[in-house]
């Protein structure tokens, strides 16, 4: 997959690898849900119909919108700009736009978008929007007012209704937020279609785990996100980077817990080529802690929200500097203060035998059953 940070590149593209067109998916896809996939699903078969090479392309805006105009936090986003592009990949995207979003974009009429965006640099063929797509100043033209001109200039538009999620209505990142900050995991991922996966490299920590006789892989997260403060059953790989859209629930249960690496440390995607010889990595159970860790001052007074992880299998691991995917399966409890590490050191002992237990009965089931690890 090609990235690129400026529309105007885009031209260049297209010649060197001799499309005729691109069919342009555009939006935000935070968390890329469900009603997210579908739009990408829709735009590839209509790449694999066409009789001339068209590029999937998928055009969003850096920040996000909402971000720069005030009204969402950044620490509200599930992904940033990596794991977005990680999962444009998996799902066979060709070229991926990151459009600065600024005043001057934001001054943009919804007339110049179509005509200086989608016609000339991109030479879209076919739009793929979602029905609540709005853009332009103020939001001032809608999907279907884009349907109009883009047909009586003989493209495409495909408005696509929303997914649809029990008696909640429309999957949106909204509501993904909704479930996460309850810690309602089951139906985060009925929403996802997979658990929700957090990526980033351990580094070293002050060995209080170790003097807890828990031992854990610290990973500072950049950012806060949209998750609730405390302590998860999970899932996690280590080593190299894996497609963040699997659900490795099933893999495990099947006793088939291993899953390959699709990126190099480096960030860089594995090659298709060259994929067949790419590691395997192992899927672990493990217990997380996501917040601040109160009980532990020198910890906490650094104000970075971090996950602690503690492997279920092979725990006393050396694990510093290794790159990890954090599937979040289960939430135990809020993250406390304990007002000694004898009462944490307890607590601890008390999650990891709870945890341990619930894997060993799922296993014992046909498919693992989120929703019952407890």
């Amino acid at each position: 997959m090609i990235i690129l940070e400026n529309y105007t590149e885009f031209p260049k593209v297209l010649t060197s690898l001799q499309a005729k067109g691109s069919v342009v998916v555009v939006g935000n896809f935070d968390g890329c849900h469900l009603g997210h996939r579908s739009l990408l699903t829709y735009a590839q078969n209509l790449c694999l119909s066409s009789d001339h090479r068209l590029l999937l392309t998928t055009l969003t805006f850096q920040p996000h919108p909402r971000v720069f105009f005030k009204t969402l936090q950044e620490d509200q986003l599930f992904f940033n700009e990596e794991q977005k592009s990680q999962v444009f990949a998996s799902l066979g995207v060709d070229v991926h736009i990151r459009q600065k979003f600024n005043r001057r974009f934001a001054e943009l009429s919804g007339q110049d978008f179509i005509q200086r965006f989608l016609c000339l640099a991109l030479a879209a063929r076919h739009v793929v929007v979602g029905n609540d797509f709005c853009f332009g100043k103020n939001r001032s033209f809608n999907s279907e007012k884009l349907k109009v001109i883009l047909e009586d200039l003989g493209i495409a538009c495909h408005i696509r209704n929303p997914a649809l999620f029990h008696n909640k209505g429309v999957i949106s990142s909204s509501l993904l937020r909704e479930y996460s900050m309850a810690g309602d995991m089951a139906a985060l991922r009925h929403c996802l279609g997979r658990p929700l996966a957090i990526t980033g490299y351990s580094v070293p920590g002050k060995g209080l785990g170790s003097k807890l006789l828990y031992p854990t892989a610290n990973i500072p997260l950049s950012r806060d996100i949209p998750i609730k403060n405390g302590v998860y059953q999970a899932f996690v790989c280590y080593g190299a980077a894996v497609d963040l859209l699997i659900d490795p629930t099933q893999l495990w249960q099947k006793d088939q817990p291993y899953l390959r690496a699709t990126h190099s440390l480096s960030g860089k995607c594995i090659p298709a080529s060259t994929s067949q010889t790419a590691p395997y990595l192992k899927i672990v159970p493990a217990l997380v802690n996501k917040g601040f860790s109160p009980t532990l001052p020198s910890v906490s007074a650094n104000k970075r929200p971090h996950l602690e992880v503690y492997l279920l299998e092979d725990p006393a691991r050396e694990l510093r500097g290794e790159f990890f995917t954090v599937w979040l399966l289960k939430f135990m409890r809020a993250e406390k203060t304990f007002t000694g590490l004898e009462l944490l050191r307890n607590q601890v002992r008390q999650d990891i035998a709870a945890a341990k237990a619930a894997f060993a009965s799922s296993r014992n089931h046909h498919e693992l059953d989120i929703t019952k690890l407890s």
